[in-house]
């Protein structure tokens, strides 16, 4: 399920961690139909955590539920029992227009909140929820890449690790743990450029790394690679046209049936050629990644290649242009392994 969250309410730093994940944990629920409605200390916590609460999180979710109240997030209209923190609301602002000129919001689904609130790691997962937040809420809504099976936007984010700290009041070095701790867990992947560009004054500078949510590593994967040869040019693109192609294979093996229709001819022919030639290299260096051929040997249009190839009729010559473009690709970067 879907949780929209007002990003003015997500950075403002007067509210606490739990404040914000308390924040998270109404807004789950929330009903804009409903003005009046009853919250409880056990019920907030159950959709930060499930059935494993921990004791220390009703102390502090009790205490916000207070807090969000003087925040004026809502009015307490009856508190029903003060002492386990359960209480009739009404709202004051939890409601937002998502298609009012200059409101700002960010969208996190209730399986994240969980996956980060019960993380096996000492680090407190109400602050990890808030970072979390706010690195999706970096991600840059105007840029978009054309995929195979449309357009993907809204994945994808560049700012400084420094920013997105500064978003929820922690140095460098905790946002850097922070990235890792979501990372190992799966919940975030991040995409290292090990290129480089010239300043205006001729020094050499890093290109910012490109993160987003660990599902969509392959997209994330692809918009770096265009980003990069946009900047750096052909040498780079030749390396991205590899990239793809195995991204392909990888896609299409990964359910073969479901997957094959996504691609012209072509596009099939070119696959198995690079997979071949990358194979044939491999073998050449003794290295023993060698990718199975057999699904794409199965297709009809790949058959027709073979069979061309094969056949040898009249001694024609059948180099296209594909074939000398993966040829000086495989030239250029032998022995190297790529992965989606």
């Amino acid at each position: 399920m879907d949780i929209f969250l007002n990003k003015d309410i997500v950075k403002n730093l007067d509210l606490s961690n739990y404040d914000i994940a308390t924040y998270v944990a109404i807004r789950s629920i929330y009903h804009s139909t409903k003005k009046e409605f009853y919250i409880s200390t056990e019920m907030l916590a159950y959709e930060l955590y499930g059935c494993d609460i921990p004791e220390r999180a009703i102390v502090q979710i009790k205490t916000s539920i207070v807090r969000l109240a003087e925040f004026g997030l809502y009015d307490i209209v009856q508190p029903l029992n003060k002492k386990s923190g359960s209480y009739v609301v009404k709202d004051k602002s939890l409601y937002f227009d998502t298609n009012e000129e200059g409101v700002y919001f960010t969208v996190i689904s209730s399986d994240e909140v969980r996956k980060i609130m019960t993380l096996d790691s000492k680090k407190n997962k109400a602050a990890l929820l808030r970072f979390f937040i706010n690195v999706v809420g970096t991600f840059n809504r105007k840029h978009k890449i054309n995929t195979d099976t449309g357009t993907k936007t809204n994945f994808v984010g560049f700012v400084s690790q420094s920013y997105i700290g500064s978003l929820s009041d922690i140095n460098d070095g905790v946002a850097v743990d922070y990235f890792k701790i979501l990372e190992d867990a799966k919940v975030l992947y991040v995409y290292r450029h090990n290129q480089a560009i010239k300043n205006n004054d001729g020094k050499l500078k890093s290109i910012t790394n490109h993160y987003g949510r660990f599902e969509d590593r392959a997209y994330i994967e692809q918009f770096a690679w265009e980003y990069e040869e946009n900047i750096l040019g052909s040498n780079t693109k030749k390396a991205n046209t590899k990239r793809a192609l195995m991204a392909k294979y990888n896609f299409i093996v990964s359910d073969p049936e479901k997957n094959i229709s996504r691609y012209t001819d072509d596009e099939l022919v070119q696959i198995y050629k690079y997979v071949v030639s990358r194979n044939e290299k491999q073998q050449e260096i003794g290295l023993t990644d060698i990718r199975d051929l057999s699904v794409l040997e199965n297709i009809s249009c790949v058959q027709s290649y073979i069979a061309l190839q094969e056949s040898d009729v009249n001694n024609t010559d059948t180099t296209t242009d594909i074939d000398n473009m993966l040829d000086a690709m495989f030239d250029d970067e032998v022995g190297t392994t790529e992965e989606m």
